[in-house]
């Protein structure tokens, strides 16, 4: 015999979430050294600069980030069968797959490489500077989530008393989120240049919710919301 309230549950269970990318993007590689000065010197011991050094080669800018990994889909509900003998009460039944997983954060764009050092700097000539500053590498995008899982049919058998009732709420599992966006790289150093190409894009979420489930009672499908 059932009396009173009770509630069956057969729920899937939830969708593995996605990695989220820890590592991040590759580095720019650093600029070249600029050309060296030259210059002369007179019988009284004087220089006069003949060329002028030049600055530093630029930064790379730094690689984007890697991808978010996307996530695993939520689990469909097992098929059940229950025998509830006499029903007194009111018993709720909940069917439904599982929620996709969320999908994995994207990682960080690389630092930019750093601007060269100046061409060497004879007697007689002016100092170059360092090559600009290479850009932070974009954030990589987020994974993708994953679907909700699919709703079973759960057959009861019984016996309704007066009063009693069977109370069906259909779920279904709901698809996952996408991964957040990841993160601008670092700019390198040097003169000038600098800054990032931005941070990533978030991921999209899954493609589709799961199918709702069914519940029988007596070979007789049970509407959501009663019996």
């Amino acid at each position: 015999m059932t009396d009173n309230t009770k509630t069956f549950s057969f729920i899937g269970g939830p969708g593995t979430p996605g990695t989220d990318q820890d590592q991040p993007g590759p580095t720019g590689q650093n600029g070249g050294q600029g050309n060296s000065g030259a210059s002369t010197r007179d019988k009284n011991g004087n220089y006069t600069c003949s060329t002028q050094p030049t600055q530093g080669g630029p930064g790379i800018n730094g690689g984007t980030g890697l991808n978010g990994g996307d996530a695993g889909p939520g689990l469909d509900s097992a098929p059940a069968s229950i025998s509830l003998g006499l029903i007194t009460g009111i018993v709720t039944i909940e069917t439904g797959g599982g929620n996709g997983g969320t999908g994995g954060k994207g990682g960080q764009g690389g630092r930019g490489g750093d601007g060269g050092p100046p061409g060497n700097n004879p007697d007689g000539c002016t100092n170059a500077t360092t090559g600009p500053a290479g850009m932070g590498g974009k954030g990589g995008t987020g994974g993708k989530g994953g679907n909700g899982g699919n709703a079973a049919t759960v057959m009861i058998t019984g016996q309704l008393q007066i009063g009693a009732a069977i109370v069906f709420n259909n779920n279904h599992g709901a698809l996952g989120g996408g991964g957040g966006a990841g993160g601008a790289g670092l700019p390198g150093t040097g003169t000038g240049g600098g800054g990032d190409l931005g941070g990533g894009n978030g991921g999209p979420k899954g493609d589709k919710n799961g199918t709702p489930g069914q519940v029988v009672f007596n070979n007789k499908p049970v509407p959501p919301g009663g019996s």
